[in-house]
């Protein structure tokens, strides 16, 4: 998945010589925490609320450059979303500037990307969750696949990684739907994988009355 899937698109910009004041209304009005500064269509900087907060009232006509960011961390709308997030750690910073051809053509904040990977991990319809942990020896997603396929069950959502206290062994956090969830959870077990959790999603109670005497 690409950023531009999740980036706000045409975010609102402002100009250098844009009154600190004026561009702290703009951003209090909008409830925007970061605007990226544009001259001649090229960006110049970031604009970050934390730093509008915080300056003194002698300087609210001074010139938004002023205090701007001048070194801006951008990442082109094609980047897969989990280099953009990777980054964003890293470099221990809230956003990046989504540029193509120098033009800014949108902004990824924290809260984009933490919705991006609630829709990766989280599944549309009601589904069991597992979480469980195998053996990292190149053939183990190849057998979850039989697996899966042999028990007729629809997957959601497949999220695979390394154990950091266990390098030679992988989790999997997988939702999967279908009528013989709990003969594959079983299979799980004697295949050698080892179950850590298995959530089932509660069952909607019905809306129709109950009627007090019994059927």
């Amino acid at each position: 998945m690409f950023v531009r899937l999740w980036m706000t698109r045409n975010p609102v910009c402002v100009e250098p010589a844009m009154p600190i004041e004026e561009a702290r209304v703009l951003m209090e009005d909008n409830e925007f925490r970061r605007l990226p500064v544009v001259e001649e269509g090229k960006l110049r900087g970031l604009l970050c609320e934390s730093d509008v907060r915080t300056l003194p009232a002698i300087h609210a006509g001074d010139p938004v450059e002023e205090i701007m960011v001048p070194e801006v961390e951008t990442v082109s709308p094609f980047t897969p979303i989990e280099e953009a997030v990777r980054r964003m750690y890293e470099k221990k910073i809230g956003c990046l500037v989504v540029t193509y051809h120098e033009e800014v053509q949108g902004i990824l904040t924290d809260t984009d990307a933490f919705r991006a990977f609630m829709s990766i991990l989280e599944a549309g319809e009601p589904s069991v969750r597992l979480t469980f942990d195998m053996q990292d020896d190149g053939h183990g997603l190849h057998e979850l696949s039989d697996l899966i396929e042999g028990y007729g069950l629809e997957v959601d959502s497949l999220v695979v990684h390394r154990r950091r206290a266990d390098p030679g062994r992988k989790i999997v956090g997988i939702r999967v739907r279908g009528r013989r969830v709990e003969a594959f959870v079983d299979s799980l077990w004697k295949g050698g994988y080892r179950v850590l959790q298995v959530l089932i999603p509660e069952e909607e109670e019905s809306e129709a009355p109950v009627d007090p005497r019994g059927a």
